[in-house]
C-alpha cells in the first residue's frame, strides 16, 4: 500500500500551508515523483480550539471528525494535526481507526534528544490551561517553564495577531517572552502554536537552536515515516 499523509488543518490556513511548504523542504525527493502525497484538509471553519476550552464555545470535535473521515476514505496511512491546542481532542479523534504523528511528542521527544532539562512553552491559554505540554514535559522528568500573567497574555495577542495576518506586531509581542524564557533558564523554548513560528522566520542561528518549533519537528516526523519507516 503506497503511503499517504493526511494533513487534518485549517487551524490556521497560514500555519498549514507553511507546514506543507516544510515537508517538501525537509523531503530527500530529487523529483516530483518521488515526494511525500498529502492528502489536505485546510478548513478554517474549525470552530475555535481555545474558545472551546476557555469559555465554553463550539466544540470542534464534530467538524473534526467529519474531515478525518474525509482523509481516511481518500486513502490517508496516517494522519497529522498542524494546530497543538486541536491535540486536545486527539484521543477521540484516534478512536477512528487512524494512526497519527503526534505535534506533542515530536517535540518532547527532541527535547529530550537534544538533552534539555528546563522547557519553557509558549502556547495559547488553552494549551497552557489544560497542561498540553506541561504534563508531558513533567512526566519525562523535565521541568516545565511557562511565562508569566502578562507575558501568557503577549503571547496570546502575538498569536492572534498572526492569525489576522500582522505577522510583524506577532514577532513584535512574542520574541521579548522567547528572550526572558531563556533568560530564565530555559534550555529550549517550544514554539507551542504553529503561528508563533510564522512570527519568528528571521530567527538567528543561536536562537533557532533554542528553539523548539512544534512546526518543524511535525514535519521532521512526517518526512521519517515517509522515507524511513517501513
Amino acid at each position: 500500500m503506497q503511503k499517504k499523509l493526511g494533513i487534518l488543518g485549517g487551524m490556521g490556513p497560514m500555519a498549514t500551508v507553511d507546514f506543507m511548504r516544510r515537508i517538501v523542504v525537509k523531503s530527500p525527493a530529487t523529483c516530483d515523483q518521488e515526494h511525500i502525497p498529502m492528502i489536505i484538509s485546510n478548513n478554517p471553519t474549525t470552530p475555535d480550539r481555545t474558545t472551546c476550552i476557555l469559555h465554553q464555545g463550539a466544540d470542534p470535535i464534530d467538524v473534526l471528525l467529519k474531515d478525518l473521515d474525509n482523509l481516511k476514505q481518500a486513502g490517508a496511512t496516517k494522519v497529522v494535526i498542524p494546530c497543538n491546542t486541536a491535540h486536545h481532542w486527539l484521543e477521540k479523534l484516534s478512536n477512528r481507526g487512524v494512526e497519527f504523528i503526534s505535534i506533542i511528542d515530536s517535540v518532547l521527544n527532541a527535547a529530550q534528544e537534544k538533552k534539555m532539562q528546563r522547557i519553557g512553552i509558549m502556547a495559547t491559554d488553552a494549551t497552557i490551561k489544560i497542561n498540553l505540554y506541561r504534563q508531558g514535559i513533567l512526566d519525562r522528568g523535565l521541568e516545565p517553564l511557562q511565562p508569566d500573567e502578562q507575558g501568557q497574555a503577549q503571547v496570546m495577542e502575538g498569536i492572534l495577531a498572526v492569525k489576522a495576518g500582522n505577522i510583524a506586531k506577532g514577532r513584535e509581542l512574542m520574541a521579548p517572552i522567547f528572550d526572558q524564557l531563556i533568560a530564565d533558564g530555559a534550555d529550549g523554548v517550544i514554539l507551542g502554536c504553529t503561528e508563533i513560528p510564522l512570527a519568528f522566520d528571521d530567527f538567528s542561528e543561536q536562537k533557532k537552536q533554542r528553539a523548539l518549533d512544534s512546526l518543524d519537528l511535525l514535519a521532521e516526523q512526517c518526512v521519517n515515516y515517509y522515507y524511513y519507516q517501513a
